[in-house]
């Protein structure tokens, strides 16, 4: 349920106006079993008495300029669609990820020594893609050796994913264990096993790290991609509408593709001055004109030129617009 108050006109067909739009919006925003209310609803209730509001912090929705204070009434469900550290990390456009240093769990190695070097290799090797944002290896090292769960290690470093492990020695010989937790709701989206030694870790010709950095930012991209599928828009981190939008509008699906333009509408509505959004519209475009679903070329590439100019006047240095 999503309830604004406000003017509503009626006729035989329908009930119209600007409240109406605006609690069709917050109603998007409702999880299962929740209500979502406005901050004018907000004000009119007496908490402990009619409700117990939760300030879910400011919302974009879709046709409503600037953003919405959104309060959720009562108890949350189990698994809330939205929660307040979503809301925090609504205008990031990167997720975040932390490396824990790996810890050795059985056999001798002083200090974890392979266990953090190889972290710091994987931290360096993740630094460079530029669609993660990753929390240095001096702000990592903090959470080693506390018994912290995996939201409490991300609430401290600001992450929406955590990669974690251990490893027993054996001899010379390491057997690690990798795990890369989604911080939303706790769940395990990737694991991986790995037999390796501190000389074959760091083989220039063969690096461990590269191997973990390709299968965890894949794990990334594809969880992502799971969620911009499945979850209304309004209620997606902004990295997830543009990681999600870039994976869709690559596929031979109409489907996708229209779903992918949804998405970067919505960010671009979301981000009207940030250059990002604007410049994947223009490669929209282009890519439709390519596959033939548009209308004709020369109205695609009008479309495609407008929003790359909106792009540039953002950011005059943005690589792909």
């Amino acid at each position: 349920v999503g309830v604004h108050p406000g003017r509503v006109l009626q006729d035989a067909n329908d009930i119209y106006g600007e409240a109406v739009n605006l609690a069709a919006r917050l109603t998007a925003l409702a999880a299962p079993g929740e209500t979502v209310v406005s901050a004018e609803v907000r004000d009119a209730l007496v908490p402990g008495v009619d409700a117990d509001p939760e300030d879910l912090g400011d919302c974009h929705v879709k046709h409503v300029e600037g953003a919405v204070r959104v309060y959720r009434l009562g108890a949350a469900p189990a698994s809330p669609l939205l929660d307040s550290l979503q809301q925090r990390r609504q205008a990031e456009l990167r997720p975040g990820l932390a490396v824990i240093p790996f810890e050795c769990h059985f056999g001798h190695d002083p200090g974890d020594m392979l266990g953090e070097a190889l972290a710091d290799e994987v931290i360096s090797q993740l630094a460079r893609c530029a669609e993660l944002h990753v929390v240095s290896a001096l702000s990592t090292r903090g959470p080693k050796g506390r018994r912290l769960g995996v939201q409490e290690v991300a609430g401290h470093l600001g992450a929406a994913y955590v990669l974690s492990g251990r490893y027993r020695m054996l001899g010379d010989r390491a057997h690690l264990m990798l795990e890369l937790a989604d911080v939303r709701n706790a769940r395990l989206v990737w694991a991986e096993t790995y037999q390796t030694s501190a000389h074959q870790a760091f083989d220039p010709a063969d690096p461990l790290a590269e191997r973990i950095v390709a299968q965890v930012s894949l794990a990334v991209l594809e969880r992502e991609l799971e969620r911009a599928a499945t979850y209304p828009l309004p209620a997606l981190e902004s990295y997830t509408l543009l990681l999600g939008a870039i994976s869709l509008m690559h596929r031979l699906s109409l489907a996708d593709f229209e779903r992918a333009h949804q998405m970067l509408q919505q960010l671009a509505h979301r981000h009207p001055r940030n250059a990002i959004a604007h410049a994947w519209l223009a490669k929209w475009h282009v890519l439709r004109a390519v596959q033939g679903w548009g209308a004709d070329q020369p109205t695609e590439a009008q479309l495609a030129l407008d929003r790359v100019g909106r792009a540039l006047d953002a950011n005059p240095r943005h690589a792909l617009a």
